[in-house]
């Protein structure tokens, strides 16, 4: 689908990752100021054991939300994270021939600008299997 601005494009992918980690009986909220990188904060209770410790005392992770509707190449797509202040980056994947999906990572370095490949579609035309990072590795929320 083609959006008519970035803006567009990305509050669409926020939406996707909030109806997402619902779905999975997490709790999402929206800081009222997009701010150093982070789009939304989610409460982390699936670590704690006792739901009455959950309670008195919620633990937050802060998310930063990227967009991609395009592939890096014949069967990966590339995910660019500025500097960012967010614990985990949530990556919102679709393209023409309707792979849709939502991959999750931890955000190794705040201060830094990294990137990475993920393989979205089988197959790659030289058959690497060493240093792949898969979708499928991804789709799970670490935290």
């Amino acid at each position: 689908m083609d959006y008519k601005n970035s803006s567009t494009k990305g509050y669409v992918g926020q939406c996707k990752v909030v109806v997402d980690l619902l779905e999975r009986g997490y709790s999402v909220y929206k800081p009222l100021v997009d701010d150093n990188g982070i789009d939304l904060l989610v409460e982390m209770k699936k670590r704690y054991a006792d739901k009455e410790e959950a309670a008195l005392h919620p633990i937050f992770a802060s998310i930063q939300v990227k967009y991609s509707q395009s592939f890096d190449s014949y069967a990966s797509i590339r995910l660019d994270v500025k500097q960012s202040r967010a614990d985990y980056i949530a990556l919102v994947c679709d393209d023409k021939e309707d792979t849709k999906c939502i991959l999750y990572m931890e955000n190794k370095s705040k201060t830094h600008r990294w990137t990475k490949s993920i393989q979205i579609k089988e197959g790659n035309k030289n058959n690497q299997k060493k240093f792949i990072h898969y979708w499928t590795d991804y789709i799970t929320p670490p935290f």
